[in-house]
């Protein structure tokens, strides 16, 4: 309980140092990663897992886009292994935004299909269907489909409308408007802009203002309204100019600048024109110099600057094939990664598990202990609840043990213990588990057998033991011998049943196995009758 406690305490700090910091400080990343090596010594999965996730929705707000990736698919690798559904789909919604700044489409659109499966069949409510089919639309923008992206969104601005969720409408309106500009449908465009400026005002959120600003420029420039896209241009500028990260607009900043250059508004070009170039140089990113010297050159043709045009056109040439040398070696580097990933979470599960079992077993026979039992009764109890199996029991005791321990010391006494072990621990299978119940008791559970299939695992033990002729001159028997109860009963989803009845009904005919003299085996089963038609629960199980 106590690690529990204390991996619970790192993952709500990590939580709380990444909401309280802005998602800028730099610093979080050496406190996360120290955090995340005591995490991997305990081998806590969960701990893990949610900081590989807050590393990369860290690295992504700090403008490392190309470092989201690997600790986006350990997240997810993770949380595919658990049970917390919430992080789960966190994980793969990061994983989406992180193949998505790659430009790698289809397994971004293959991410948020798995958030939106995730979210759907578990019911998670910190992630709406609404903004995973925002980001499947994206999807389908970037390849080029309008007609389903439209559709998409237009379902999202709806909701968020209908909802009055001011947030919603701007992301939601932005990217619509984006595509009825794409397809000329320019009316439809700014009525929806213009239901975004009426709640502008209301949205914490200052990306989304500039983001409105800009797209609205970029559809009055499209319509050819100079004056209006000026107007917005403006603003978009006034908005950003103090922003720190301005990545998410950048496609709209080419297209401004690249309508003011044909308009020969030098001076308004220029403002954006080296918001992209400076943002290039302190990415060092590919396709951030791409879009930045695409409008660098764009200038230079429109002025008539034949060299400076000409430089910049060759280098924009090296710039794609750099370009496309680095999605090729992205997709080697990508599925290298995943492979790792994968290989890394299974020796982690592998090793969660280990330590898992470890604390369920008794170190000296390798049997369950006794939380270990509990844990295998109950999941066999609900399995029968719901299945209408039965649950049986196998107690088992060793004959004059302490007589034996008395005559032959207590080594020897481990010895026979051990060897008992062993042979219950040759019959479990995933239905039939074993525990050491006290010191020379043992208590086997069975989901779903028939009467004569304990029986006969009974019998097995039984037999097993008396032929391996153990000496013990201290019994009546001159062996090592066992007195065994065993119980089978139909478990019904109305009823209470628990271990501690599972434990009395065969301790019960444990006991009559002794009273009747012991070496012998005997089964409870209430409804049983003798020969005269009397009710006698115990049977002799000959063997």
């Amino acid at each position: 309980m106590k690690e529990k406690k204390i991996f619970s305490e790192i993952s709500e700090e990590v939580k709380r140092l990444f909401q309280n910091n802005s998602n800028k400080d730099k610093s979080l990343k050496k406190k996360f990663k120290d955090f995340l090596k005591v995490a991997e010594e305990k081998h806590d999965i969960n701990a893990i897992g949610t900081i590989n996730y807050y590393l990369a929705l860290l690295n992504y707000n700090l403008g490392y886009r190309t470092m989201v990736l690997p600790y986006a698919l350990k997240a997810s690798s993770i949380f595919t292994q658990t049970e917390d559904y919430d992080m789960l789909a966190r994980s793969y919604n990061i994983l989406g935004i992180a193949y998505l700044a790659q430009e790698n489409y289809q397994m971004a659109l293959a991410s948020y299909r798995m958030v939106y499966q995730t979210i759907t069949n578990h019911k998670v409510k910190t992630i709406t269907k609404d903004i995973i089919n925002n980001n499947i639309a994206e999807c389908y923008y970037q390849m080029g489909d309008y007609k389903k992206s439209t559709k998409m969104f237009e379902k999202c601005f709806s909701g968020a409308i209908k909802d009055q969720d001011y947030l919603g409408i701007g992301i939601y309106g932005i990217n619509l408007s984006e595509c009825y500009g794409e397809v000329k449908q320019f009316d439809k465009a700014i009525d929806v802009l213009n239901k975004i400026e009426e709640i502008v005002d209301k949205i914490d959120r200052g990306t989304i203002a500039s983001g409105f600003y800009a797209r609205y420029a970029v559809i009055a420039y499209a319509m050819n309204n100079i004056e209006l896209g000026n107007k917005y241009a403006d603003k978009t500028y006034e908005e950003v100019k103090e922003t720190d990260d301005t990545y998410e607009l950048h496609r709209d900043f080419e297209k401004i600048a690249h309508e003011q250059i044909k308009n020969h508004d030098y001076d308004r070009a220029d403002k954006f024109a080296q918001i992209l170039l400076d943002y290039s140089k302190s990415t060092g990113h590919t396709i951030d110099k791409i879009i930045a010297y695409r409008v660098q050159a764009d200038y230079y043709k429109t002025i008539e600057d034949v060299n400076n045009a000409y430089k910049y056109y060759i280098v924009l040439n090296k710039l794609y094939i750099k370009q496309q040398h680095e999605t090729n070696e992205m997709q080697l580097a990508i599925q290298k990664s995943i492979d790792k990933t994968n290989k890394e979470v299974i020796e982690l599960v592998k090793a969660v598990k280990d330590k898992e079992l470890a604390s369920k077993l008794e170190p000296f026979t390798k049997l369950l202990n006794r939380k270990g039992l509990l844990e295998a009764t109950n999941e066999f109890l609900n399995s029968a609840k719901s299945t209408g199996k039965k649950v049986g029991s196998i107690f088992i005791d060793i004959d004059y043990f302490k007589e034996y321990n008395d005559t032959y010391g207590h080594p020897k006494g481990d010895v026979i213990i051990k060897t008992i072990a062993q042979t219950c621990l040759k019959y479990e299978t995933n239905r039939i588990k074993f525990a050491r119940y006290g010191g020379d008791e043992f208590l086997g559970v069975i989901l779903g057998a028939k009467d004569i299939e304990i029986e006969t695992i009974a019998k097995s033990i039984a037999k097993d033991i008396k032929d391996l002729n153990l000496i013990h001159d201290a019994s009546p028997f001159n062996r090592i011998t066992l007195s065994i109860g065993i119980v089978n009963f139909k478990i019904i989803e109305t009823e209470n049943t628990t271990i501690l009845d599972i434990i009395n009904y065969s301790d019960k005919a444990l006991y009559y196995s002794k009273k009747m003299g012991r070496n012998t085996i005997y089964k409870y089963a209430e409804d049983n009758l003798d020969s005269e038609g009397k009710n006698d629960p115990y049977i002799k199980i000959k063997f």
